[in-house]
């Protein structure tokens, strides 16, 4: 009797699906796949997924066929989200789409359809959220911008400032996961990021006094809704939103 496996893969999206590939190619009895596995068992025993372009291919276009395009966005979607066991959830979602077709997205009372979705629609909310919340200060030529989101957004959301800022070189990272888009005017790069990499200046610039003049002057203090704003805006994203940081606008006039 073979023992349950656990795959270790690279967590990349592609290296997932190599998973998946092995999943069927090998049929093996498999209990869990994790990035690392921490908890070793008698019972359970390691098996290391290489990644690899063709096989993910291979993956990519057997739902496409079998299940629908629209599926494997929704499953791009759940693999950033920040959910523990999301690979096997997406496995599950997997073997029972290959089993009904397009027919799946009717099955919205079975378990592993819900599942699917409900990690869907945490990493669509947050995209959302965040490109009304990402804000850009100037760092000498470049524009630059910090986010820490609970769902791996970065790759999502790129493309929507690369059509707004055209014009600009700009830099979006994502401290939380140590990584960066970076746009050079003509393409963007997904690059790795130490924390120390990116130092900001402690002086407030010109960029970040006019966000919080806009805010003040915006506001209307008789119909604050502090409530209201906290559920359309969670506390969490505060400290990165350049006009709520407790710093004064009268440095404004060193600008002028």
């Amino acid at each position: 009797m073979k023992k349950q496996k656990v795959y270790l893969y690279d967590g990349t999206f592609d290296g997932l699906l190599c998973c998946i590939y092995h999943f069927y190619k090998d049929r093996d009895p498999l209990a869990e796949i994790c990035i690392q596995y921490r908890q070793s068992s008698f019972f359970l025993e390691e098996k290391k997924i290489v990644t690899n372009t063709k096989n993910a291919q291979i993956v990519s276009d057997a739902i496409c066929q079998k299940i629908s395009q629209e599926s494997l966005y929704d499953i791009y979607y759940a693999f950033l989200s920040d959910k523990n066991g999301k690979e096997m959830a997406i496995l599950d979602y997997v073997r029972m789409g290959f089993r009904v077709g397009k027919a799946i997205r009717c099955h919205l009372t079975d378990r592993r359809v819900k599942i699917m979705l409900d990690l869907c629609e945490r990493t669509v909310r947050e995209r959302h959220r965040m490109l009304g919340l990402l804000r850009f200060q100037r760092k000498k030529n470049v524009l630059y911008a910090r986010i820490e989101p609970d769902c791996d957004i970065l790759p999502l959301i790129h493309s929507h400032f690369q059509k707004r800022i055209s014009s600009e070189y700009w830099v979006i990272h994502d401290t939380k996961r140590n990584k960066a888009v970076i746009y050079d005017k003509k393409v963007c790069r997904m690059v790795e990021v130490s924390k120390d990499e990116i130092i900001e200046d402690k002086k407030d610039d010109y960029f970040e006094v006019l966000w919080k003049i806009y805010h003040k002057k915006m506001a209307i203090s008789e119909r604050r809704n502090l409530k209201l704003q906290m559920a359309h805006m969670p506390k969490k994203y505060w400290k990165n939103l350049t006009e709520l940081q407790e710093k004064s606008v009268d440095n404004l006039k060193n600008f002028l």
